[in-house]
């Protein structure tokens, strides 16, 4: 017979919930264990019996929870879920890492019907303290506009890679195209792509990407991005949105001869665009 307690994560001030399991009864008629807890990292907020065994009662003492189920007249042989136990993860906590919740059997604590000493084996479980997950995206060498959703301040022929690692979050964020495609690691990050902050499946955030002269989306300046530049300021060619923005070279929120300049002398190879 085996008692095992499951582990959770979570943040300062989340509830997190622990399961403890029965397995493989070979037949108990009363159960008497205790959960070690430190009261200084975790309240206790609620206890619930799962009714597998019968008369349950428990007792929560300054970091000691006493889980006991009484002596029945017959042997019960069932296994699943005995209780599920919510703690809270104080305010105060600031050290992360994953923090133990101890399971024993109290002397004598499981029997069967006639009294005698069920062998079982107990498995202890653990409470993670993690960072709380962001709310938002943070750069130091790119520009996050939080407010509209946007990252600028982007070079042409920046990787994916690249681009990630100035990402504080790295680890919590995707970038797609603009299709909705996932990028690979080798890729150009190109005007009108994605950057999505996700918490697992859920989609927290997302930015849409500006790559300062890129207004075809393909992570690069070259001769058809000059050439919509020009027809955008003849007024044959209407650049929208994100490619606006990418398309205005020298940040003057205007698309103007300046800007064609700018991107010509790029692909010529005469001079550079800054990234802005």
């Amino acid at each position: 017979m085996a008692l095992s307690l499951s582990s959770a994560s979570g943040s300062v001030g989340e509830q997190v919930t622990l399961n403890l399991i029965l397995e493989n009864n070979s037949g108990v008629a009363a159960l008497y264990v205790q959960l070690d807890y430190n009261t200084e990292l975790f309240t206790l907020k609620s206890v619930d019996d799962k009714a597998l065994l019968e008369d349950f009662a428990y007792a929560d003492n300054a970091g000691r929870v006493v889980l006991s189920w009484e002596p029945a007249t017959h042997n019960n042989s069932q296994s699943g879920s005995l209780a599920t136990l919510t703690f809270e993860i104080n305010q105060s906590v600031t050290a992360l890492g994953k923090k133990e919740i101890t399971l024993t059997a109290i002397e004598n604590g499981i029997i069967d019907k006639d009294t005698n000493v069920v062998p079982c084996t107990l498995s202890s479980g653990s409470i993670e303290i993690v960072s709380p997950f962001p709310e938002e995206i943070t750069s130091d060498g790119l520009t996050v506009d939080n407010e509209n959703g946007r990252i600028s301040k982007i070079a042409a022929e920046t990787t994916a890679e690249s681009f990630l690692q100035k990402i504080d979050q790295n680890e919590s964020v995707k970038l797609y195209t603009a299709d909705n495609k996932e990028v690979n690691s080798a890729d150009f990050v190109g005007t009108g792509m994605i950057l999505k902050l996700v918490d697992g499946e859920t989609v927290k955030r997302q930015y849409v990407i500006i790559v300062t002269g890129d207004c075809s989306g393909d992570g690069q300046v070259t001769i058809t991005d000059m050439l919509s530049v020009k027809g955008s300021i003849l007024n044959k060619v209407a650049i929208v949105n994100a490619y606006k923005l990418a398309a205005d070279t020298n940040g003057d929120s205007l698309v103007t001869v300046t800007d064609f300049i700018q991107i010509k002398a790029h692909v010529l190879g005469i001079s550079s665009i800054t990234a802005r």
